[in-house]
């Protein structure tokens, strides 16, 4: 099940550059959420740096959502 949730995860998203625009093009703490449950399995998966990079990007290019700040506080 939990390779079958991934491959999922990875199709939705593909790479980096995928979850990026999905930030940018949804709004709401239900998208949020889900782009911190792909943060946190990039971290489980050991892309660390990566998953970091990528929420302090977030947090950098959106400091007015404080929904998506919220949650980034969570991964």
């Amino acid at each position: 099940m939990y390779l079958i949730n991934h491959i999922n995860y990875f199709y939705l998203f593909g790479n980096q550059e995928r979850l990026k625009k999905y930030v940018e093009n949804y709004v709401g703490r239900k998208h949020y959420k889900t782009a911190c449950r792909y943060l946190r399995r990039m971290k489980k998966l050991g892309s660390k740096d990566q998953a970091n990079s990528l929420s302090k990007d977030f947090k950098e290019k959106h400091p007015q959502r404080r929904a998506l700040t919220d949650e980034l506080r969570r991964v």
